[in-house]
């Protein structure tokens, strides 16, 4: 008894073969990339090509290196996508790094991060400089100034030739970040002061806001007495008919006894 069998076609068995043989390809394939991939991985994160080794910072006088340094150690060692940011410095966003930095010191005006060649990071810090000393007397408390008047740190109250100095005795608060006044007022005291030093020789000591003075202040001299004046008229203008009144109305003697000059009236002054 003979048992016939039908041959599959030749095309059915090539068809055959080149599917197996497209299956291993792909297998293959796929194989190659997870290699690649791990590798990859393995290079960007665990082989030390990208790692940081290195953070310079630049531009601080005033803060603290170590505090600024603390505080980029300790962003790079937070995660992303779970793994540190020190392993990577493509890992580093910029942004979210000066932020981080800033948080350090009220001090700090603007930060500016470079990345060097895979392991560097550059810091530059730039500090906000002290034009004066702002005393907010109704809280009993002192800030300093940047020359627009921002409030950027708590400072001891003080007096003195150097620095602008005034005491606000306005019934106001002031937090640090905050403008301590508006903005032409502020070049009204700023120049008031300014010309006082160039035209009379007169060094201001402290400048005094009066408590609902309607824009009255005061500004204490070198030579023991206090200068009245008004926002609402030329500082130019005032310090200018001072000078020709000094000069002309006032002897030396009398001079040196003044208590104060009213200048708050348009040129007229009154003395004492």
């Amino acid at each position: 008894m003979f048992r016939i069998t039908r041959r599959r076609p030749y095309k059915d068995r090539l068809h055959s073969r080149k599917m197996k043989h497209q299956r291993l390809r792909w297998a293959f394939l796929a194989l190659g990339l997870l290699v690649v991939l791990g590798v990859g991985i393995y290079g960007l994160f665990f082989a030390d090509l990208f790692n940081v080794e290195a953070i310079e910072i630049s531009g601080n006088s005033a803060i603290n290196h170590n505090l600024i340094l603390d505080s980029v150690n300790q962003y790079l060692e937070n995660r992303r996508f779970n793994i540190p940011r020190r392993l990577n410095i493509f890992l580093v966003n910029k942004d979210s790094l000066a932020e981080a930095i800033r948080g350090v010191s009220s001090r700090i005006e603007t930060v500016k991060i470079k990345k060097g060649l895979f392991h560097e990071i550059k810091v530059e810090i730039t500090e906000f400089k002290t034009f004066g000393v702002w005393c907010q007397l109704k809280i009993d408390q002192c800030f300093s100034i940047d020359k627009a008047g921002r409030a950027f740190e708590e400072a001891p109250a003080s007096s003195g030739l150097i620095l602008l100095h005034v005491d606000d005795h306005r019934d106001k608060t002031l937090e640090i970040g905050q403008t301590v006044l508006e903005k032409d007022w502020l070049e009204q005291l700023i120049l008031a002061r300014e010309l006082l030093d160039q035209k009379l020789e007169l060094k201001t000591l402290n400048i005094v806001l009066v408590e609902d003075g309607f824009g009255e202040y005061q500004i204490e001299t070198n030579e023991g007495w206090r200068l009245l004046l008004k926002r609402d008229l030329s500082t130019q203008n005032q310090i200018d008919a001072l000078s020709i009144f000094l000069e002309k109305e006032l002897t030396k003697s009398e001079r040196a006894n003044l208590t104060y000059v009213d200048a708050r009236i348009k040129n007229r002054f009154y003395y004492q």
